[in-house]
């Protein structure tokens, strides 16, 4: 007999300093599934034991101890592959094209819509891979 294993919800990093934001976001997506990590500061990163098990990256343009596209470019060179999500306030064209050398895309706030979560449903879907049945074959 074959089970499926249950795939486990896809967890999404918050980067927001924003307690307000940050917790907003965390509950939204939690409420659509998702597990959430939602951090305050780019250094808080160093406290995520697995950055290979996320599967998605949002991420606040306007950090304070550096920029959103700066923690994200770091975190490229050190290997993350994720897709990512640039939130920013105003978008300019450098920082669009930037964002896109980076392989993420940009969604400007207020977020007003459900745009970003239509964009993590098809950043994640795209990325997750079928659930391999388990027991005898």
């Amino acid at each position: 007999m074959f089970r499926l294993q249950p795939a486990a919800p896809p967890t999404i990093l918050i980067v927001e300093p924003d307690l307000a934001m940050r917790n907003a976001l965390a509950f939204a997506l939690e409420a659509e599934g998702y597990r959430v990590r939602p951090l305050s500061s780019a250094a808080a990163v160093d406290d995520v034991a697995d950055l290979a098990a996320l599967d998605c990256l949002v991420i606040d343009q306007s950090l304070g101890d550096v920029s959103g596209l700066d923690f994200l470019a770091s975190m490229r060179a050190a290997g993350a592959t994720q897709p990512a999500v640039i939130l920013m306030a105003r978008s300019a064209a450098g920082l669009i094209a930037r964002a896109r050398r980076l392989d993420a895309s940009v969604i400007e706030k207020p977020l007003l819509d459900d745009q970003l979560f239509g964009m993590i449903h098809r950043l994640v879907d795209g990325r997750r891979t079928p659930t391999v049945p388990s027991g005898p074959c």
